[in-house]
This record gives C-alpha cells, structure tokens and sequence, in this order.
C-alpha cells in the first residue's frame, strides 16, 4: 500500500508548481485519497471506523478558494492522518511545498524541541535573540498552548492506530517546519516558557530563513 499511495500523493498539486489550488481541484484530490484510502487499507475500519464521516466533513470544512498550497498540503496530511496508518510518504524535499526551506524562500521558527509527556521543551534555540535555554519548558506559542499545538499537529500527522510516541520523535526531528505547514507561517513568535528555575517568562522571537538558522547555530556552537 505504501508504494501505492506514494506515487499518488506524487501525483496530487503539491508536485506542481502551482502555488495555489483551485477549491474544485482540491476537493477532487482528496476525494481521490479518500477513496484510495479506504481501497488499499484493508485495516481501516479496525483503526478508524469513524474515516467516512470523518473525511467528509475534513473536505465538506474547506472554504478557501483558490486554497495557499501549505494549507492544500495541510488538508492532505489531515486525510491520512484520519486513517491511522503510519505508512505515508507526504512528499519529499524537493517537491514544491518543501522546497522552500531548502532554497530559503520560507522563513520558520528557528527552535528545535524535545517532548516528553505531553509537554515540550527548548532543545536548541537558534533564533537572533538566543535567550532560551535548554530544557526551559514552552507553555504557550502566539497565545496557543503547547498541548493545543501538539494536538493539532497529531491530527495531521499519520501514525498507526493512534500512537503517539512514535510520532513524538518526529515532531522532535522538525517541529519548526511541522509548526509552519499546520499551525502557522507568523513573522514572529512569541513564546511563553517556563524556565528551568521556574520562573515564567516571555520570550518574541523572529522567523528566520534556513540558511540564517544555519549559521547562527555556527555561530552559538563552534567547533
């Protein structure tokens, strides 16, 4: 199966370059998920016997048109998550909707994290300001709290029946651009952290570019 949907989700608008997609279009790309889905998961109405219900109302909700391609690729990833079936390859880095971290056309929050029982913490900070530190606990980002944060992105990201911790470990590899496909794409973030001693602090950091996250973690940790 995985094979299968791999060259399907090649298919859908995120692998043109196109940066928007029609609503007409998009509803007929996740129409064809949907139904791809519920032919070549076998397990489907073991893991998620709500998927019918579920995927219509996920297509029935979208209301932008045209639709930015980052929330296009956000619908798609919400769909497969909704199958809890963790074998998906959501495209890869060179296509267009992940191509602009590479070549530095998307600015994203330049924090890396760790999460452990439902909470997140600072693991490495490469913004401009540098002023968290590791293990200072994130409460809150642009007013939403950190496990409302987590929640959303679970729903958009797949995993099998529902388990978590796997899918912990991969936000834990790219929070930032996980933030920035299903939360949000500001250009600043302001960050209500709990520091290691306890004290509450807020914190305004600025979305940086790839290549300027990059050379302040060369600057912060030397050789």
């Amino acid at each position: 199966m995985k094979n299968w949907l791999s060259l399907l989700l090649l298919m859908l608008g995120f692998s043109s370059y196109a940066q928007e997609i029609a609503l007409e279009k998009t509803v007929q790309d996740l129409t064809q998920l949907k139904e791809a889905i519920q032919t070549y998961n076998p397990a489907l109405e073991l893991y998620n016997p709500g998927f019918e219900k579920q995927s219509a109302a996920l297509i029935n909700g979208i209301e932008k048109d045209p639709l930015p391609l980052v929330d296009y690729f956000k619908y798609v990833s919400q769909m497969c998550a909704l199958s809890n079936e963790g074998h998906f390859a959501l495209g890869n880095w060179e296509d267009t909707v992940h191509s602009g971290f590479l070549d530095n056309r998307y600015r994203y929050m330049p924090l890396s994290v760790k999460i452990l029982e439902g909470k997140m913490y600072v693991w490495v900070d490469n913004s401009d300001e540098d002023e968290m530190k590791r293990g200072d606990e994130i409460m809150a980002i642009n007013n939403w709290p950190a496990i409302n944060i987590l929640d959303l992105i679970y729903k958009a990201f797949p995993s099998d029946g529902g388990i978590t911790t796997y899918v912990d470990r991969n936000i834990e590899l790219g929070f930032s651009w996980l933030y920035y496909f299903y939360i949000g794409q500001p250009e600043y973030f302001d960050l209500r952290v709990r520091t290691t001693s306890g004290t509450v602090r807020d914190y305004r950091i600025k979305a940086l570019t790839r290549e300027e996250q990059f050379a302040n973690f060369e600057q912060y940790y030397p050789n």
